[in-house]
């Protein structure tokens, strides 16, 4: 795998003659597990802040996850299995994993034909002879696209009949999105491409039109707290207070 995402903080220590030390490079990120591949780092040796000699090391790693390490990682063992790529969240039931955390902005779209996560395009306008104001990033092809491009009657009859076109059908082989909305206690709502919330559970905000995003947007994660019930409870205590003696 390409290394270029990932940047360790490093460590220094003083050391006496003929000693040895651990160093440790950490790097923080929520998806250390299934990676492997080689990465180089530099160590600089110094006396009195005068540098005497440098290395550069190769140091290789492997942190695949089997079905035996995840089982001790999950209590739920009955709905454990492992996933076919390694954009797939092992830990939550191979669901995609948040490809902008897990790359640092390398690779910030998972692709659904791939099932991987790939970099996505910048849009600076040189296709359109420089002119950045009418190319927008379209993430069902993960390509870059002009806005002046016309629309023809075909187009949009398709679109209104929901027809089987040919074309129609291409678009959706080659489409590359999918939505980023996990309901977590709740069900997806087909027409506004949004969450229905279970009973008793809300969002931290409530969309009310479909979200494109390639950053996963979590939805139903906040428990209701009734009111009513907790209101009763105050005006019951109020009621009960006995008056004190002046």
């Amino acid at each position: 795998m390409h290394c270029n995402h990932l940047h360790f903080d490093g460590s220094q220590k003083q050391l006496e003659r003929a000693r040895n030390a651990n160093f440790t490079l950490i790097y923080p990120n929520i998806y250390p597990y299934n990676r492997k591949g080689k990465c180089k780092v530099a160590m600089t040796i110094t006396k009195n802040q005068s540098i005497i000699s440098k290395y550069k090391l190769i140091i290789p790693f492997d942190t695949t996850k089997t079905l035996e390490d995840i089982t001790s990682l999950r209590s739920s063992i009955g709905m454990l299995k492992l996933c076919e790529s390694q954009d797939e969240d092992p830990l939550d039931l191979c669901a995609p994993v948040n490809c902008h955390m897990k790359y640092q902005g390398f690779r910030s779209l998972f692709d659904t034909i791939k099932r991987q996560c790939v970099s996505i395009p910048i849009c600076d306008g040189k296709p359109n002879n420089g002119n950045s104001s009418n190319i927008v990033y379209d993430p069902y092809s993960n390509k870059c696209t002009a806005l002046t491009d016309q629309i023809s009657k075909s187009d949009i009859d398709c679109i209104l009949n929901e027809t089987e076109d040919k074309k129609i059908k291409k678009i959706k082989t080659n489409n590359r999105y999918q939505s980023n909305i996990r309901c977590h206690h709740g069900k997806i709502d087909e027409i506004k491409r949004s969450c229905i919330c279970d009973d008793g559970w809300t969002s931290i905000q409530n969309w009310n039109f479909p979200i494109i995003s390639t950053v996963p947007i979590h939805m139903c994660t906040v428990q209701n707290i009734k009111s009513k019930t907790f209101i009763g409870k105050i005006l019951f205590k109020i009621k009960n207070l006995k008056p004190k003696n002046i």
